[in-house]
């Protein structure tokens, strides 16, 4: 096994403590702190509020996976794990917010480049890349076509 160094150890573990807070934000902290953070309506709390809670459980997971293969220095697990953070980042900064792109996507994806250094798994990089692009493109065409169900959703009740 290739040992990871040390800068890839202190990105994976950043953006794994990111995922572990979104987590507690997304589960614990819904109708609390987490309005000011994801600028959730009063009203649209309790419509979320299970949602929210299910997708800080994929977080953790995420975090998770990464942690343990770091601590397992299993290079294929560290980049599966961080690759999963930033392709949902690349899909959330379009169909959310663009701040997910740099709070989550950056140094997942700095995590990620750098374990396929560690590994010399080069040839990876491209195919990340390409799948980043690809997130971004069907949050983008998701986000249109939920704006117009809504519309017509909103249209069929009046």
């Amino acid at each position: 096994m290739i040992p990871v160094n040390i800068l890839t150890t202190s990105l994976v573990l950043f953006a794994s403590i990111q995922h572990a807070l979104f987590c507690i934000l997304e589960t614990c902290m819904w109708r609390g702190a987490a309005r000011g953070v994801f600028g959730t309506k009063k009203k649209d709390l309790n419509a979320t509020s299970g949602l929210a809670a299910n997708q800080g459980v994929y977080n953790l997971f995420l975090a998770m996976g990464a942690t343990l293969s770091l601590y397992l220095n299993n290079l294929e697990g560290i980049i599966m794990f961080t690759t999963a953070m930033f392709l949902a980042a690349c899909f959330g900064c379009t169909s959310v917010s663009m701040s997910i792109i740099i709070v989550q996507g950056i140094p997942s994806f700095a995590a990620t480049m750098l374990a396929i250094e560690d590994g010399q798994r080069n040839d990876w990089r491209i195919y990340i890349i390409l799948l980043g692009f690809l997130m971004i493109v069907w949050g983008y065409f998701w986000k249109k076509f939920d704006v117009a169900a809504k519309k017509k959703l909103k249209s069929e009740q009046e």
